[in-house]
């Protein structure tokens, strides 16, 4: 699950979160990058190895942009630091 918050930070008032979610399918989505801004594309990196690429809809492309999933260590079940 991808979610993104959007708030503003004032001294006065404290900070309102609002959460949106943006995409399903992943195990542990770690990092997010802007890949066409005009767009509104982005990278997702799963732990798992896969980075997907997510549409401003938030769908996502059926093949992985890379796939590093046969370079890394094999996941834990449960908790799991190593991975992307």
């Amino acid at each position: 699950m991808i979610a993104v918050a959007n708030f503003a930070v004032s001294a006065a008032q404290p900070p309102k979160l609002k959460l949106r979610l943006m995409a399903e399918g992943f195990v542990s989505p770690s990092v997010a990058v802007t890949l066409n801004a005009k767009q509104g594309t982005m990278l997702v990196a799963d732990q798992t190895g896969p980075i997907r690429v997510m549409e401003k809809d938030g769908a996502l492309k059926d093949d992985p942009f890379l796939d590093l999933t046969p370079k890394l260590a094999k996941i834990n079940q449960g908790f799991e630091e190593r991975g992307v």
